[in-house]
């Protein structure tokens, strides 16, 4: 009788342990407001604003998801994805993917883009594939040079010149590449590989070597909010995010209709003004942040999932051992 009291009493704690540790991973809410990049469970993110006293937030949700809100904004990015060292083209990838799920608001103007975004250095090149957006096309102050199919849809081809303005290397005149969706969605697969084939195609330098590829959510002149809630990055070997994918998260206030809305006007491009500071306060490298409310194991998502299925195990275990029966 007291050595079935004894497992009654593990099977409790045991489980109680299990719901501590989930809950914690429930729970992960890392709010970023201001000029930041650093490594993030694997993930490079970045929060960049052209002007640091403007209003944003975003708020990480562990394994490259996150929310992400602004407020009359001139212009401001948010990125999770991977940043690499210039040493590889995007050849020696191999395939490249992109399968993510968000949604995207609007709320004040009409320049807002839910993307996959990067740069390559030799050539320097800002490169975007658009997937959702408002009422202005992001590559209507390019060139448009072509249409392609790719993952379902048909995307046109732009390209822009950029003269003497922000970018990852200070002012500097580079190239911008585009491909733009032509019927707008927020979920899906992006596979970048393909769009970088295909810019190729249309004559267009994809010679130089991988600074960085990531989801992006950019807002200009606008207010808006966008929930990232699965972001699966696939590239060669290595995939990121794959346990992570989480249901879309409840707010109060105003919904809009996933970019479709405003009424503004502008006849710019993106990152029009001021210095881009590729350095934040926290470094290339920075520690990762701590969540603000990541119960007793700091809201790892991945650690939570070990420890629970080691104390299903240890249970199972007890139990043929001892022929306990629960």
């Amino acid at each position: 009788m007291r050595k079935k009291s004894t497992y009654c009493l593990l099977l409790a704690v045991l489980f109680m342990l299990s719901g501590t540790i989930m809950a914690g991973a429930e729970s992960t809410r890392i709010p970023i407001k201001s000029n930041t990049r650093t490594l993030f469970q694997g993930f490079d993110m970045e929060f960049w604003t052209q002007n640091r006293n403007e209003g944003g937030l975003m708020t990480l949700t562990g394994g490259g998801t996150f929310t992400s809100e602004w407020e009359d904004v001139f212009n401001i990015l948010f990125r999770m994805g991977k940043k690499f060292d210039n040493t590889q083209t995007y050849k020696d990838f191999g395939i490249i993917t992109f399968d993510y799920a968000a949604i995207h608001e609007i709320h004040k103007g009409n320049v807002s883009y839910l993307c996959v975004y990067g740069w390559t250095r030799d050539p320097l090149v800002e490169f975007y594939v658009v997937d959702n957006y408002g009422s202005y096309n992001p590559g209507q102050a390019g060139v448009l040079l072509g249409v392609k199919e790719i993952d379902g849809g048909l995307y046109n081809i732009y390209e822009a010149t950029r003269t003497e303005q922000p970018s990852i290397d200070g002012i500097r005149t580079f190239q911008q590449y585009f491909s733009v969706r032509a019927d707008k969605r927020t979920e899906g697969v992006i596979s970048l590989h393909e769009h970088f084939a295909a810019w190729e195609e249309f004559g267009m330098d994809m010679s130089g070597t991988m600074y960085e590829f990531a989801l992006c959510v950019e807002g200009f002149r606008t207010s808006g909010y966008a929930d990232v809630y699965k972001n699966i990055i696939t590239f060669g070997d290595t995939v990121l995010g794959a346990e992570a994918t989480r249901e879309p998260l409840s707010r109060d206030g105003e919904n809009g209709e996933n970019g479709q809305n405003g009424e503004n006007n502008v006849n710019g491009e993106n990152g029009e003004n001021g210095e881009y500071n590729a350095n934040s306060e926290n470094g290339e490298n920075g520690a990762e942040p701590e969540p603000s409310g990541g119960g007793c194991f700091g809201g790892n998502g991945s650690a939570s999932f070990v420890y629970l299925v080691a104390s299903l195990g240890l249970l199972a275990f007890l139990a043929i051992k001892k022929k306990f029966l629960f």
